[in-house]
């Protein structure tokens, strides 16, 4: 989770906590554990898309 964070913090200029909670947002949106939202991040440099 937070290479993932650093690498939202970077691409986004938002703090650690922004992060988080848009990391968690997506994992409830996508119906997806946060560790696998942080997971495609760091593999694709990409959040995961609409389903």
């Amino acid at each position: 989770m937070g290479q993932a964070q650093g690498i939202l913090m970077a691409a986004t200029e938002i703090d650690a906590e922004a992060t988080f909670a848009s990391l968690q947002r997506l994992s409830q949106h996508h119906n997806l554990k946060p560790r696998d939202v942080a997971e495609h991040l760091l593999t694709t440099r990409t959040l995961p898309e609409a389903r």
